[in-house]
């Protein structure tokens, strides 16, 4: 393995949308070129922010997805937690827009 990757789909208001598909988007490669790849979707996932702080122990990265309008607020409040925890982590943003 070349190492972990953390990737977390925040909480938001409603039902689930269906699977966060720019996270597995971004795990397909990222196990095919042998990274330990994580994925956390809040919105099904029982203490998706305690899950969040212990995968991200001596992860590479971690990648936050979010979505314009409420989900913003669950976003930042994650990268800030992965943050004071872990200061030698990196914490990133990532969008996907699908386009016809």
């Amino acid at each position: 393995m070349r190492g972990k990757v953390v990737l977390f789909y925040p909480a938001y208001e409603g039902p689930p949308l269906g699977a966060p598909v720019c996270l597995l988007a971004l795990a397909s490669p990222l196990l095919a070129a042998d990274f330990d790849v994580k994925v956390i979707d809040a919105a099904i996932t029982a203490n998706a922010e305690t899950m969040l702080a212990r995968e991200s122990v001596g992860a590479l990265c971690v990648g936050i997805s979010v979505l314009t309008g409420p989900m913003i607020a669950a976003a930042i409040s994650s990268v800030w937690r992965v943050e004071d925890l872990f200061t030698q982590r990196r914490a990133m943003f990532c969008d996907c827009l699908f386009r016809k």
